[in-house]
């Protein structure tokens, strides 16, 4: 093993009283092996033996890694997960910041789908104001992200908007500026409907849904291929934005009948895993 990858090993992955990766891997296999025969497993049992040799052919998550056998009680072991949808409200917004922090703490990376926010500048009827838009949350998410660590760990977030909200342009531009939402990837929510419109040149409607009164309020009209060019010209130059197709993930997922998928998690969109 390199030198360089000894010593993150043991700065983000060993425990205080542990002195290498193979130590590590003793305890999971312990621990493993304990659980499934619900009492401690001495290190000689048949079953610590295999669990020990399979963690030398396949290496589980960071976050099993990092956390498995160590009685942390705040952390997870699972190192992605997802907000659920964010409500279009300062109660609801916060709440949901709330809960990013909870899993930012305990060690896990979070998806987040903010199209549910209204657009910039609409009218929040409750205080006479302009809203600020999804992207301003983004930075509130983003900051709390910066602030919180967990055992050393850099936080990890995935930001999707949909190719239909009237903030899309923004989106599709907020991390040009070096250092800018640095926290965050970012995709873009594509459906089958604005990629027949790409093909065909079609114009393409910018709107929002309230969900109060479930009313479809259009914003915008623009030709689809120009939002489509501008999502290739800002990837290729800036690396982002990447695109995710929701309608073929939705199609070909296994649990259809019980959710609809509306973003990923930052594993998978930092790994390169998209959508096809």
């Amino acid at each position: 093993m390199q030198e360089i990858s000894k010593s993150i090993i043991k700065q983000k992955y060993l425990a205080p009283d542990e002195t290498s990766f193979e130590e590590r891997l003793d305890v999971i296999a312990n621990e493993v092996a304990s659980v499934n025969t619900k009492k401690k497993s001495k290190q000689g049992s048949a079953l610590f033996k295999k669990y020990r040799d399979l963690l030398e052919r396949f290496s589980p998550g960071g976050r099993i890694i990092q956390n498995c056998g160590r009685n942390l009680k705040k952390t997870t072991m699972i190192n992605c997960t997802g907000l659920n949808k964010i409500p279009d409200s300062m109660t609801g917004i916060m709440s949901s910041m709330s809960n990013l922090a909870i899993l930012l703490q305990a060690g896990a990376g979070v998806g987040c789908n903010f199209s549910s926010l209204r657009p910039k500048n609409d009218i929040v009827k409750g205080i006479g104001g302009l809203s600020s838009g999804p992207v301003s949350f983004m930075h509130v998410a983003n900051s709390i992200c910066k602030t919180i660590e967990s055992s050393g760990r850099r936080g990890a977030l995935m930001s999707i908007l949909f190719v239909s909200h009237p903030d899309i342009e923004e989106f599709i531009t907020c991390k040009d500026k070096r250092g800018v939402l640095s926290q965050f990837n970012i995709s873009v929510g594509i459906t089958e409907g604005f990629m027949n419109a790409v093909k065909k040149d079609e114009d393409w409607e910018l709107f929002f849904i309230n969900e109060n009164t479930n009313e479809k309020v259009l914003y915008k009209t623009i030709r689809a291929r120009y939002l489509w060019e501008l999502i290739l010209k800002h990837s290729y130059k800036y690396s982002e934005p990447g695109v995710v197709f929701l309608d073929n993930a939705n199609r070909l997922n296994t649990l259809y009948f019980g959710e609809e998928i509306t973003l990923v998690n930052p594993w998978t969109a930092s790994c390169g895993f998209k959508s096809v």
